[in-house]
């Protein structure tokens, strides 16, 4: 079966998913790629920088094709959305953090109710 790939909050839904997934073995590296504490340079400076510009990156293209299939193309609209998304998944990923008892499936069950509520 092919993956719908329409830009709906199905997709945002998807991204979610992979996300948890992704971080379910070690999820406090997000908080490590996020962290501003590290040195000015240096290889772990290269690599946070790396990692959080391909995360920025990724949420501008998923963001852009959002809006872009819905008619809206202002840039201040997507900056905005993209900020909005940003700060969506910090705290989906801040608060699964606060309370690990819970399994990247129920994260994904979770945020799936939690979009599907706003509608």
């Amino acid at each position: 079966m092919a993956i719908d790939t329409t830009p709906t909050l199905a997709m945002a839904e998807r991204t979610l998913a992979a996300i948890f997934t992704a971080l379910e073995p070690r999820p406090h590296d997000w908080k490590v790629v996020f962290d501003r504490s590290h040195p000015d340079s240096g290889p772990a400076a290269e690599a946070a920088r790396a990692a959080r510009a391909r995360i920025a990156a990724q949420a501008e293209q998923g963001v852009s094709a959002f809006l872009a299939h819905r008619g809206l193309t202002d840039p201040d609209d997507s900056s905005a959305l993209v900020a909005v998304w940003t700060g969506v998944v910090a705290a989906l990923v801040d608060w699964w953090l606060q309370h690990p008892q819970h399994s990247a499936e129920a994260m994904t069950e979770r945020s799936h109710r939690l979009v599907a509520s706003l509608l």
